[in-house]
């Protein structure tokens, strides 16, 4: 009993893990692609200061 309690708690701990490591990479990549935007953002915006 004590061994099938502890392997569900395992279980949960490395499911818990694979979670935060699932959403760390989804902030990552919403990050880059926040960074992704700005930069197109800021060329945008020197074009048009360039046709001004």
């Amino acid at each position: 009993m004590a061994q099938n309690l502890k392997k569900s708690v395992n279980f949960k701990k490395d499911k818990t893990s694979v979670t935060a490591k699932s959403i760390d990479i989804k902030i990552r990549q919403t990050l880059l692609a926040v960074d992704e935007l700005e930069r197109e953002f800021n060329n945008t915006n020197q074009k048009m200061r360039l046709l001004l």
